[in-house]
């Protein structure tokens, strides 16, 4: 990558610094709360510029400095699509075009323990919450003569 940061002029590197957060910028219109969304517009901005330019070692440079960009998804990974229908988005593999409703999605390890977690709280609230019998009936002259 250094071969490729000696090749482009000061000038071509200021010049994809400011294309990058012009792309940055205009990447999160539209996309509501998906980041997802945002990488993709963000990455199909970059590749867009990578695409037009004709010198071979600008195109290098700018595909090498946008692999370093947490922003950035490269083409081999996949891509997110909108799923307006779902009210969600959904990753492509490379290759993959449609989307299996058929089959549940699977759930991350991230997941897992979350539901995890709140079973276990919700059962520790169950065994320490006091049961009706242990609960004191209110008196008349504070529920106002409402039987309960």
């Amino acid at each position: 990558m250094e071969r490729n940061r000696n090749a482009v002029s000061g000038i071509a590197r200021r010049f994809v610094e400011r294309k990058f957060e012009e792309f940055r910028t205009s990447a999160g219109r539209g996309c509501g709360l998906f980041y997802e969304l945002y990488a993709q517009n963000f990455t199909d901005y970059v590749d867009g510029l990578a695409t037009k330019t004709k010198r071979p070692d600008l195109k290098e440079y700018i595909q090498s400095q946008a692999r370093q960009l947490d922003d950035y998804i490269p083409p081999e990974a996949g891509r997110w699509e909108y799923m307006p229908l779902l009210n969600d988005v959904h990753f492509f593999k490379p290759g993959q075009d449609t989307l299996d409703l058929s089959a549940p999605p699977e759930k991350s390890d991230e997941e897992v323990k979350v539901e995890s977690y709140k079973a276990l709280i919700e059962l520790m609230e169950k065994a320490t919450a006091p049961s009706r019998e242990q609960k004191a009936p209110l008196s008349r002259s504070r529920d106002h003569g409402i039987d309960r």
